[in-house]
This record gives structure tokens, C-alpha cells and sequence, in this order.
């Protein structure tokens, strides 16, 4: 069963994923680059093929040549599709940009989102466990497992091991064995026992590349034991149950228990050490010729494939692709110049019968390779698992939603959140979930205590937004590492106007403008280490989350879909005079960011969908925020916002013994089934939720997701009435129900969910919004959010409407 990574076109089809079905191994028919589905050969019989695309859905090839395109006007979340998998029922489920995950049974689709579903709502890899056949989910926010016999969900965060949440590759071993790769954090393993439960055994890092004293953010050899980095793209395991890792920094080959892992590199790893602050250190010595020949074409590597012959076909980011031979070591290449492909960015490669595979293009659509490697003679390929088909007839029921937590469950709850104690020693800058949903509407979301859009002044200034946004100080400005004699931060304003929902709003003008900081890499060598985005912050000292947007505008285009950044927040103890000498482009204050031992980080990619990296933090006198985009050895370097929230200015009340004493007024008193128990025992959770987060903020922020998340499909399943009328709810009631969501949302800074709640009334943004738009620009300069009225607004919201 094949899924693979994104795929996109330019102007055309984004061919994401490809299936081949109903045959033990997939198999599709040979295509051109730039043709329509309609112009595909016949497949040959019994093969059904499904394609997932980025804007433009899933397309549907079926066995008699017909294309059928289904997008979210179909049922689909978002008419995005980035990962694909077909399940033991022949199911076919669909990731998506920022909804969940869609399912098609052959007939209807369905969407499941992460108040429903998923537990993020961004989707990176779907696999089904060769034991159970249960389905595995990666997202932005953990793992999330489908149990197909049990029709239930279950999810993985960091409370149960995971280094971070963002988890970009799914693979198991025979025995279901799960091995996770992380965006940035290496791998997890989980183990299966004999009930089929599964629990976190182990993580496996790399050496921290970004922490004090580690200023190479590479090996300096051409291959080496270990893992080259924590960054990883994809995995796969092989028939023989070698492992196989692909990674930006390199392959890497390991023994079916991750015991012994060998890497290797690309031939560009000697520009990269060349490349580093203060170029190569002096006892660094060249690669020899000979050994430099057998290295990998590039150093990064996005996508891996095992053919039926065992060979290991492998996707680059700018030379095309390799396909090796594991017991002889044979190879070949395919790229731009040798085959006239249209792009060397390699997204996906999907092995077939005759032994060449197709080739996933980033730009050009899918190619199949007419050419002759020196590898052994290619047979008819081992037989493999079975590969299910999407019903003809006969369709198999839909999976059903995730169920809200019972009272049992909800007591569990409580009793567990009371019974956490602060940590004192915990670090005082995490990371959180992303963010993919709010995208560009951060309006009465974000910044609210203060916050700078990069560049959206225009004219090389800043716009500075939030309550507070006299008691913000910032200065961009990027890193030393550049062959010029001076260069600095540039700021840029592509659109003044927008309709596109993925730019940031713009509170001066009402509508929305696209602008941004960068580094000026575009003219520097990828190779080089830098030059980076820095961004220093000045606020008062107390507990914040830190937001920061990015949103790849031009991620179809040329060289500007090459993007893919490591995003880290630190606080910095700088002298006075230096903070306000940051921008000089002779003034290097790397060393003062490198300096400082704590903080978090986070990885970019693939954000044409626009996402917020989110950071809890707490901030002491004298200290100020430096976030920094590390280029990551790619094209040029940006950012759109960074976004302060006070967490002490979302209170949370302490409640006595009887937090919500439930009126007894209120009609469900006369009901046989009084659910009077079941409100009580959400609003104690969600109390002592709130709790922890002012008594112990640095468990909260990480963790607390998948809690929340239990509440929310409460509140979400009440608010459509089942199973009973909302009407019902005594008007007081309903109003302190209200305020508490609203405040749970905003708390774990779950903005993405007010869509589906409801409760945070957003509409007094887009009033404020609209009154801003025909108010002028002359008046943004001294605008405040009015609280008052924005409460005032709220309570007669509740009023005027029903639940």
C-alpha cells in the first residue's frame, strides 16, 4: 500500500499521492508531465487509481479510464490532500491542510476534524498497522490511531513520550512495532504488546544542533553512525526490515531494531561546511575525489521507496532522484538535464511491476522514467501485502466520530488534573501545537496583549497591534554570515490588497496585505550557513505564548518553494545600548543568542497553507525575546508576524467546592435522564483545567491539548442539540457555559476552535473590522481594543441568539 509526501504543479495538477488498487502491487499505467487526467492511458484491468492533489482534491481514476474529481464540495474537509491511505475495508482516507482527515467508502465522504477525529487538524502521514490493520494519523498536534474494529480513536502526544507533537512519518516493523519520525526531534518508538495496546519505549536523537556551544548545524563528515539530525522527512522499512531514514542532512541505513545506524551524506556537504560562520574549522580536511563520488547527489532527501526487487529508490530536493541496489550497491540517477524532466524536486516515487517507477514531480506532474540503470535485472516483483480496493458496491459504513468522554471518564479527569503538583524545574520556554487554521484572520485571536506585522507598514515599516502595543519593542535584523561587507534585514510589501484568506489582515486598511521580513539568502548560496531572521522583543516581565506566522506565498514558484526553516525563541540578556543597535549590519549579536542555554524550537516546511509556530515563555526583568528563522539551507528566509498573548490577562476564576451549582431551575431537573451530572462533572474538569493553567503553566501548554480536547466534543456535541434541546439550558446557565468555553479556548490557545464552538463571538472582530475599513487609515494610528465593549457585545450576543 503506497502513500506518499506533497506533490504540487505549477498552475496545474498537485499530484500528491498515488494508489494503485485492487492488485497485490500497485501499479499505474505510464504518464507524461503537463497532461490532464483525461488524457491518461487506460489502466489496465481491475486497477483503480486515486491521486491527491494540493487546491484541487482527489482525483479519481477508475477502471474504465473515467476521471471523477472530488473536492470539498464533495465532502472533503479542504480541497487539499497530502497524504493517502486505503484501510482493510477499502476506505480511502484523504489528509488534509488544516480540516483532519477525509474519508471516501466509494459512495460518500466524510470529514473528521480534530473536534471529531484527528487530534491535528494538519495531516502529514497516513499508514495502517500490518497487525490490526488499524489506521495511524501524523499530524501538527500527535498521533492519532483509528482502531478499525472497535470503530474508536486514540491518541499519542508528548504526555506519552513524544519529544514534540509534530510528527512528519509513520512506519512499522512486521510485529507493529511504530517508529515515528518527528519534524525536528528525531524518532519515538512505540511498542505493541499482546493486547494490542501500544506504549511509548524509547526516543532516538541526534546531538542538539541549536543549543549553546553547537553553532555547526551539521556533521562536518561525509557519512558517520547515528542519526545526522533530528529533522526527519520520511521512513521506510523494508522488506528485510532494514530501516531507512530520509532526512535534510543525508540517508541513513539502520538494522530492524535502530541499534546500529550508519548515514550518509550528499556531495553538497563540503559547501555546507565551507558555508559556516567563520567557514570551515581548521582541522577540517576535504573529501577525497573517490569518496566524494560515492556520496548521495544532494544532501536532501524527501522521499523514500522499495521497488519488488528490494531496490531503494530515492527522492532529492534539487538532483533528482537514485535508486540503489542494497546487496550490490549498484546505482542510478535520474535528473532535469539526464531525462528532460521538468523539475528535480522529487515529492514522490511509486514503484511498478516492470520495474521503473513513476516519479512525483514538485513542478511537471508525474513522469515514469524511460531509462536503464546499472542495477541487477529487474523481476517480476515479490508479492506483497494485499492492496484493498474502494467498494464498487456493498460500501462500507463511514468510521464513526469520536465519542465525548462519559461521566466516568469526565471524574477520571478531575480527580487526575487535581491531583498535579507545579514543576518547579521545567523549562520556562516550550513549544506548542501549530496552528493551520486561523491562518491569516488573527484578528481578536492573536496579540492581543501586543504584537508586530512585519513590514505591513510599508515603507520598510512595522505595524504595531495590541492593548499594549505601546509597551512592545522590537528590532529585526538578521545574522552575520554573508559574503558582502554589510547587508541587512529587507522588508517587503507584495500585496496591498488581498482577498486570499492565508494574508494576514491588515487593521489600518480593514481588508488583509501581504508583507514580510527576509534575509536576503535568495543571494547568498543555499550551502550557507545563514544569513537567518532575528527578531528581538522587549515586553514586561511575565508568562506569555509567543506566535509567530509564516505563510509561503510564492510556494509554487521557482526556487521560492525551497523553504524550510527551524524556528527558535530564546531570551536574551543584552545591554541596553546594544538592543538598540541590532539592525547596524556591523554590529554581530549572534554570539549573545548563542549564548543563552534555554529555549525551544520548531520546524517550518510545506507552509503554503500559512501556520502560526507557537512558544510558551516566561519572561524575567531584564530580559529580552530573540525568535530566530534559521534558513535551514534553504532559499531565502521570511516571516510575517510574531504575536504576544498575556497569560495572566485570560483569568481564570478559583472556584469554590461547587464551581458551577447548576440552577435549579433549569427544566432538565423534570427530566428522567437528568444530565444535570454530566454538565457538572465538564465544567470541575474544565475548572481545574483552567487551574493548572495559572498553578503550573509549563505542564499546561504542552500537554493539555488532548484534555481540553475531551471538553470541547462535549460542549461541541451539546451545542447540536443531542441528546437533548439546548433550549432547554436556563439563560444564566448558558451565559457562565459561555464565558468558560470562551475562556478554555483562548486559554489553551485553541483559537482554531472557536470556528466550531462558536462561543468566543468573532464577530465583534469583523464588526470592529469593517468599521475600521470605512473609518480610514487615519484613525488606526491610535486604535485599542475597547474590552468593555467587546464584553458588552458578547452578553448581547447572548441575548439576541440561541445557543
Amino acid at each position: 500500500m503506497m502513500n506518499s509526501k506533497r506533490i504540487s504543479a505549477w498552475k496545474t495538477l498537485c499530484l500528491v499521492a498515488l494508489f494503485a488498487l485492487a492488485a497485490s502491487v500497485p501499479i499505474m499505467a505510464d504518464t507524461l508531465p503537463d497532461i490532464s487526467p483525461k488524457d491518461w492511458p487506460a489502466p489496465k484491468p481491475k486497477v483503480e487509481r486515486f491521486v491527491g492533489t494540493e487546491d484541487h482534491g482527489v482525483y479519481r481514476y477508475d477502471y474504465f479510464g473515467n476521471v471523477k474529481q472530488y473536492t470539498d464540495k464533495d465532502g472533503m474537509g479542504d480541497p487539499n490532500a497530502y497524504t493517502l491511505a486505503i484501510d482493510k475495508l477499502g476506505r480511502l482516507w484523504a489528509g488534509n491542510l488544516n480540516t483532519g482527515v477525509s474519508v471516501f467508502n466509494g459512495e460518500t465522504w466524510r470529514n473528521y476534524d480534530v473536534v471529531d477525529g484527528p487530534i491535528g487538524e494538519r495531516i502529514f502521514d497516513i499508514q495502517t498497522c500490518p497487525v490490526d490493520d488499524d489506521v495511524w494519523i501524523a499530524t501538527s498536534a500527535g498521533i492519532t490511531r483509528y482502531k478499525i474494529d472497535a470503530d474508536e480513536w486514540e491518541h499519542f502526544t508528548r504526555e506519552d513520550g513524544l519529544l514534540e507533537d509534530q510528527a512528519s512519518s509513520l512506519a512499522f516493523k512486521k510485529d507493529g512495532t511504530l517508529i515515528v519520525g518527528t519534524q525536528c526531534h528525531g524518532l519515538a518508538i512505540f511498542n505493541r504488546n499482546r493486547n494490542g495496546d501500544y506504549k511509548h519505549a524509547k526516543n532516538i536523537t541526534a546531538p542538539d544542533r541549536y543549543g549553546p556551544g553547537n553553532c555547526s548545524p551539521v556533521p562536518l563528515t561525509p557519512s558517520g553512525s547515528g542519526l545526522p539530525t533530528n529533522q526527519i522527512n520520511q521512513i521506510l522499512v523494508a522488506r528485510d526490515e532494514t530501516i531507512w531514514i530520509a532526512t535534510p542532512t543525508g540517508l541513513v541505513k539502520s538494522d530492524k531494531n535502530l541499534s546500529k545506524m550508519q548515514y550518509v551524506r550528499g556531495r553538497d556537504y563540503a559547501d555546507k561546511v565551507r558555508g559556516l560562520w567563520g567557514g570551515a574549522p581548521k582541522e577540517w580536511k576535504e573529501c577525497p575525489k573517490d569518496i566524494m563520488e560515492q556520496l548521495l547527489p544532494e544532501d536532501y532527501i524527501t522521499c523514500l521507496a522499495e521497488d519488488g526487487n528490494g531496490t531503494i529508490w530515492i527522492g532529492t530536493r534539487l538532483k533528482g532522484f537514485m535508486a540503489i541496489d542494497p546487496k550490490t550497491g549498484r546505482r542510478g540517477t535520474g535528473d532535469r538535464e539526464s531525462m528532460g524532466m521538468a523539475d528535480n524536486y522529487v515529492s514522490a516515487i511509486l514503484p511498478m511491476q516492470d520495474g521503473m517507477p513513476l516519479i512525483g514531480l514538485y513542478i511537471g506532474g508525474v513522469i515514469k522514467p524511460q531509462m536503464e540503470l546499472t542495477l541487477k535485472t529487474q523481476n517480476k516483483p515479490k508479492e506483497g501485502r494485499p492492496v484493498y480496493s474502494v467498494a464498487k458496491s456493498g460500501f462500507a459504513p463511514l468510521p464513526s466520530p469520536t465519542k465525548p468522554p462519559t461521566n466516568e471518564e469526565l471524574r477520571a479527569l478531575f480527580y487526575k488534573l487535581k491531583s498535579l503538583k507545579p514543576e518547579r524545574n521545567s523549562s520556562r520556554i516550550v513549544a506548542l501545537n501549530d496552528d493551520w487554521r486561523t491562518q491569516g484572520n488573527w484578528i481578536d485571536r492573536y496579540g492581543r496583549h501586543s504584537g508586530i506585522l512585519c513590514a505591513q507598514g510599508g515603507g520598510g515599516f512595522n505595524y504595531f497591534c495590541g492593548y499594549f502595543l505601546d509597551e512592545l519593542q522590537s528590532i529585526g535584523w538578521i545574522g552575520r554570515n554573508f559574503k558582502a561587507k554589510t547587508d541587512q534585514l529587507r522588508n517587503w510589501v507584495h500585496w496591498r490588497e488581498s482577498e486570499d484568506t492565508r494574508v494576514l489582515q491588515c487593521l489600518d486598511l480593514g481588508g488583509r496585505k501581504q508583507s514580510e521580513w527576509d534575509d536576503h539568502k535568495e543571494t547568498y548560496p543555499m550551502s550557507l550557513d545563514g544569513p537567518h531572521v532575528y527578531g528581538t522583543f522587549r515586553v514586561p516581565p511575565g508568562q506569555y505564548l509567543v506566535s509567530c506566522y509564516f505563510f509561503n506565498k510564492d510556494g509554487h514558484s521557482s526556487m521560492n518553494r525551497i523553504r524550510d526553516y527551524i524556528v527558535s525563541v530564546k531570551t536574551m540578556k543584552i545591554p541596553e545600548t546594544l538592543f538598540e543597535k541590532l539592525g547596524d549590519p556591523n554590529i554581530d549579536a549572534q554570539e549573545y543568542y548563542f549564548r543563552a542555554s534555554e529555549g525551544a524550537f520548531g520546524r517550518v516546511r510545506d507552509f503554503w497553507g500559512g501556520v502560526y509556530k507557537r512558544f510558551y515563555i516566561e519572561i524575567k526583568e531584564n530580559e529580552f525575546v530573540t525568535v530566530r528563522v534559521d534558513a535551514n539551507y534553504s532559499f531565502n528566509t521570511i516571516m510575517s508576524a510574531v504575536f504576544f498573548d498575556c497569560i495572566h490577562d485570560m483569568q481564570s476564576t478559583a472556584r469554590s467546592d461547587n464551581p458551577f451549582p447548576v440552577r435549579q431551575s433549569t427544566n432538565w431537573a423534570l427530566k428522567m435522564n437528568n444530565p444535570i451530572e454530566q454538565w457538572w462533572w465538564r465544567i470541575n474538569a474544565m475548572d481545574q483545567i483552567l487551574c493548572q493553567r495559572d498553578q503550573n503553566p509549563r505542564w499546561f501548554y504542552p500537554t493539555s491539548r488532548k484534555d481540553a480536547f475531551s471538553l470541547i466534543r462535549s460542549f461541541v456535541i451539546i451545542k447540536e442539540e443531542k441528546p437533548y434541546s439546548v433550549s432547554e439550558i436556563d439563560p444564566i446557565d448558558k451565559k457562565v457555559i459561555r464565558s468558560d468555553v470562551a475562556t478554555l479556548l483562548r486559554s489553551v490557545q485553541l483559537y482554531e476552535l472557536a470556528d466550531f464552538v462558536d462561543f468566543t463571538n468573532l464577530k465583534y472582530a469583523s464588526y470592529r473590522w469593517s468599521a475600521r475599513t470605512m473609518a480610514g487609515r487615519n484613525n488606526a494610528i491610535d486604535h485599542k481594543w475597547d474590552w468593555n465593549e467587546f464584553y458588552k457585545f458578547i452578553d448581547q450576543g447572548i441575548s439576541r441568539q440561541s445557543w
